[in-house]
């Protein structure tokens, strides 16, 4: 691990998640380099044991120490990388980031100061693909407080961010909730969280974006056997669940 943290908590961690990308992962990785932050935000990179030397590369890339870069012993698969995201940050929220994703800089003053002003549980924002320089949506809000019935328009994981001392009893008892939810907990983790928060009335839709999908990776989440339903565990399996 590769650490250099101010002594002052910062307000938002950024948190990119990867698994043998090394090539898409590096993109991000010099991305983020370029970034001008303030205090009040850290960027930190979690490799899932990948065996394609993606933590070596970021490591030697990483020359001023200014980004913290962590490998877990283990795969401990895509929704235990987005718990290593929650746990290793330092933020007082936090946001997943998918290695095809790239940040939009010049939102981040923005989307602080909204947090520090309303200070939500969670905060489900736009989030775009980017074709030939232009953004085709995959989620556009309205700013409104996230009920009950809008559970499923939270279910894409890019792009939410999350208050970590409101979901940190969940977390730190992740296998609990994996035994509990089998199939959602598998790729929807984000699911669990806004199923106990949502009734505080302090999660948000939030129309303005901070994340987009800049490339385009093939999925490596397959069907599982005796399911024709593509990449995906059955939604009506997730649906008996809930």
């Amino acid at each position: 691990m590769i650490n250099n943290k101010e002594n002052s908590q910062p307000l938002l961690t950024i948190g990119y998640a990867t698994y043998n990308r090394k090539d898409i992962v590096i993109k991000r990785f010099i991305e983020a380099l370029e970034i001008d932050l303030s205090n009040e935000v850290e960027i930190i990179f979690i490799d899932n044991a990948s065996e394609d030397g993606t933590y070596d590369e970021l490591q030697k890339l990483n020359v001023n120490d200014s980004i913290s870069i962590y490998r877990n012993n283990n795969n401990l698969g895509f929704s235990g990388n987005f718990i290593e995201v929650l746990k290793k940050a330092n933020g007082k929220y936090a946001i997943w980031v998918s290695d095809e994703d790239s940040i939009e800089v010049l939102k981040i003053k923005e989307l602080t100061e909204y947090l520090k002003k309303h200070n939500p549980d969670s905060l489900v924002l736009n989030h775009f693909k980017k074709i030939h320089n232009k953004l085709y949506p995959i989620r556009l809000n309205t700013t409104k407080l996230v009920k009950e019935t809008d559970l499923w328009a939270t279910c894409h994981l890019p792009g939410s961010i999350w208050k970590r001392e409101s979901i940190k009893a969940i977390y730190k008892s992740w296998p609990d909730y994996v035994e509990m939810y089998p199939h959602l907990s598998k790729l929807y983790p984000n699911l669990i969280f806004m199923i106990l928060l949502i009734p505080n009335k302090k999660s948000y839709f939030y129309n303005n974006f901070l994340t987009y999908q800049k490339d385009f990776i093939k999925s490596t989440h397959l069907a599982e056997l005796g399911y024709s339903y593509p990449n995906v565990i059955p939604r009506w399996l997730q649906h008996n669940e809930i």
